[in-house]
């Protein structure tokens, strides 16, 4: 077994429905936090954008506003956890609002890069729960076995 920590990032979006169109620095603007990166619908291939592109029900070119921790070693998700929290704790509001006038999809995506045997404590403490709640967030996990890096 492998002693290298295992890398961990997390990730927040704000997803407009497919097809919608919304200037995604209103999001900026409304919460008061610069983003990691934005994606328009103009930002999309155009073999997506296309009308006969066979993309599945709900998976296709729209919006996206997101923040992102810094990919670090750590024994526990909650870590990178606490610091997006803490970047967007008392912007639930504003959120809430952006979430409703758009009609956004809210999640958290934690991703793992780690040797085999050598997983993070993946656990999800009650603040949490209780935060991505009030912004009716979904957390997702995307995990990279015998991967150096997470991308």
């Amino acid at each position: 077994m492998n002693s290298e920590l295992p890398n961990v990032k997390v990730d927040f979006y704000l997803s407009g429905p497919v097809g919608y169109d919304f200037d995604p620095g209103e999001i900026t603007d409304a919460i008061g936090v610069s983003p990691s990166s934005l994606r328009t619908l103009e930002d999309w291939p155009d073999a997506i954008k296309h009308p006969s592109s066979k993309l599945p029900e709900g998976i296709g070119v729209h919006v996206s506003w997101s923040l992102s921790t810094e990919t670090e070693p750590c024994r526990a998700i909650s870590i990178p956890f606490d610091k997006m929290i803490e970047k967007l704790k008392g912007k639930e509001s504003a959120i809430n609002q952006m979430r409703e006038k758009h009609n956004l999809r809210v999640n958290f995506t934690v991703v793992v890069g780690m040797e085999v045997g050598d997983g993070p404590e993946i656990f999800l403490e009650e603040y949490i729960n209780s935060f991505a709640a009030s912004i009716n967030a979904s957390i997702g996990f995307d995990l990279y076995i015998d991967e150096k890096r997470c991308y």
